[in-house]
């Protein structure tokens, strides 16, 4: 696998390049200076159980597989530390001391099984938190296809997450009915931002097919394109209106009148890349004969590229993938990710985690990049592409192509985003497949 150059404008933070509020204000009271709190590793919204009740936590922690969240509030608050004074009396000292040593016992055991929980010093606190910690596990099961075992395994060990109660909800019924249906029934809430920066980092992302936008190659990319507007109907018409489907042996030919290589555009492209475009089939057949495979089974080079970094993907299993074109098949979804040019994002499993059954990683696949950003969308979106492999991308253009690449992901493909997040055009067009030469 072929790994990108470091290059400084590329954010690896964990957050992604996120700003982090140094001092969220809370709806209610703000908790006194000298109340102590620790800063959280993904958001800085701090890494702090709720000291009022951490017995009952630890009572529901052991009593449930998936954990507790934002403890419950008792009357009898413990301090972290007791301040003594003079002329206390030592019995009370001492029944002091006992208790806050049993609250340190408590959260330390706490923090042992679920190191990600936050502990906050008050349920006054918990507005600010409640405002961006949204997410139950199984919304986070939502995003990747692994499961509840190995979501315990990795994330949940690693994102902060609060603890949900009855106690909360009346605290702030507000913020609590703004939940989703699953999330305010959850007892773990964990930030989708978290989760977004865990797997900036835990995720190995690559692509090993490309979709170029032909007019980004082109003279005049703006002529290019309305040459192309003139002829979609007439070509598109002439496809499915054929009273024979068109075999996959004539699918790269002038029988297959979908077939961009067949519809005269080179003459707006430069000359230097006239030579590059639609040539896949052959590329692929040569690379198979090289490796003694069959056409569909050929290995291609993967390129390492950055993890979106405004937003957060769904990403999908083959299966899932194919039925974004209508079908259930796992074979379908791995021609899908194949001919359209999907990103590949592998799990990098921790050595804890790994048992016999697991030695493949688990991935999700989204869609891919789009070269030249913004200015190309409108390629993706009418079709006006064609398919590369990664290395050749690399090859003509160089490392700096990727670096400036955006994603094809559009807000129905995005799980969650950034406020300011640029959004892509999205799936391609239903006759894509046939356009590129595959039937």
């Amino acid at each position: 696998m072929t790994r990108l150059k470091p290059d400084s404008r590329i954010d690896l933070s964990p957050t992604g390049g996120a700003p982090t509020p140094a001092s969220a204000s809370s709806p209610s009271e703000t908790p006194t200076p000298d109340t102590p709190t620790v800063a959280g590793p993904e958001t800085g919204r701090g890494k702090v159980v709720y000291k009022e009740a951490i017995t009952e936590a630890v009572g529901d922690a052991e009593s449930e597989e998936g954990g507790t969240s934002i403890l419950d509030a008792s009357a009898n608050g413990l301090p972290i530390e007791a301040d003594f004074d003079e002329e206390d009396d030592a019995l009370d000292s001492v029944r002091v001391g006992s208790r806050a040593a049993d609250y340190r016992a408590k959260t330390k055991a706490l923090k042992k099984r679920f190191p990600g929980v936050i502990i906050v010093p008050g349920v006054d606190v918990l507005g600010d938190y409640l405002r961006h910690h949204t997410w139950s596990t199984l919304d986070c099961l939502e995003v990747f296809p692994w499961t509840r075992w190995l979501f315990s395994k990795t994330a949940m060990l690693e994102v902060p997450f609060i603890l949900n109660t009855t106690e909360v909800a009346k605290r702030w019924p507000e913020a609590a009915a703004a939940l989703g249906k699953t999330a305010r029934n959850a007892r773990m809430l964990f930030d989708p931002e978290d989760l977004h920066a865990w797997f900036a980092r835990r995720l190995r992302t690559s692509v090993q097919q490309v979709l170029v936008p032909v007019s980004m190659l082109a003279q005049q990319p703006e002529a290019l394109r309305q040459r192309f507007l003139e002829l979609w109907d007439e070509r598109l018409s002439a496809f499915y209106e054929r009273e024979r489907p068109v075999s996959r042996r004539n699918a790269r030919t002038e029988k297959n009148p979908a077939f961009l290589g067949g519809w005269g555009l080179e003459d707006w492209v430069k000359p230097d890349y006239r030579e590059l475009l639609w040539t896949w089939k052959e590329e692929n057949d040569a690379l198979a004969e090289r490796q003694g495979v069959k056409p569909n089974r050929v290995r291609y080079e993967s390129i390492e590229v950055p993890f979106p970094t405004d937003k957060l993907p769904r990403m999908l299993g083959q299966t899932a993938v194919s039925k974004t074109r209508a079908y259930d098949s796992k074979d379908v979804g791995n021609s899908t990710i194949r001919i359209f040019a999907w990103a590949k994002h592998e799990l990098v499993m921790p050595e804890t985690a790994a048992r016999p059954e697991s030695r493949m990683p688990p991935s999700g696949f989204t869609q891919g990049i789009a070269l030249g950003g913004e200015r190309f969308f409108e390629d993706y979106r009418i079709g006006l592409v064609d398919l590369w492999p990664a290395r050749k991308v690399l090859d003509v253009f160089g490392e700096e192509v990727f670096r400036d690449a955006d994603w094809r992901l559009d807000a129905g493909l995005c799980a969650w985003a950034k406020k300011d997040a640029r959004f892509g055009p999205g799936l391609p067009p239903k006759a894509q497949a046939a356009m590129l030469g595959f039937v």
